[in-house]
Order: structure tokens, then sequence, then C-alpha cells
């Protein structure tokens, strides 16, 4: 996002930044960011609003989903700095 000009700012910064990967990755990913997002409402409804929403296996599920979503943002960074020299 950095890398593209944009900064998220102000209130709701993590709405942006969802918004920006999705128009970003449309064709790489869009799908994942969803997915992503889908996972932190959750996340927040459990922490804040309701115990128990999440058990074991779907956090391990998701912990994996998270390795494999950050190793491809990764690899796409890379790819995009390199692309710019």
């Amino acid at each position: 996002m950095f890398n593209h000009g944009y900064r998220p700012r102000g209130g709701q910064q993590h709405l942006t930044v969802f918004q920006f990967l999705r128009e970003a990755l449309v064709d790489k990913g869009a799908n994942e960011v969803s997915l992503f997002d889908t996972m932190c409402r959750k996340r927040h409804r459990a922490i804040y609003e309701k115990a128990g929403l999440v058990g074991k296996n779907e956090i391990e599920g998701v912990l994996d989903f998270d390795r494999k979503f950050v190793a491809k943002i990764g690899k796409l960074v890379e790819e995009e700095l390199l692309s710019n020299q």
C-alpha cells in the first residue's frame, strides 16, 4: 500500500487496508483477502462479544491459513519491489 503511495488514515484503518488489498490483488488473492477480513471480524466478536465462538480446530485452521497468506503477501511484495528496481 505504501509502495503505491497510499497510507490509511483516521478511524477504521484495517477496513481501508482490506479495501486496498481487494483492489490490488483482484487477480492474485482477493478471495483470500475477503476470508482474512472475515476471520478478523470473527476474532473481534470472539474477544469482545461472545466467548466460545471459535473452537480449537478452527483456530488451528486459521493459523495454517494465516501462515500461507502472510507468505504469499510477502512474496508478492518482494516481486513488486524487485520489479520497481
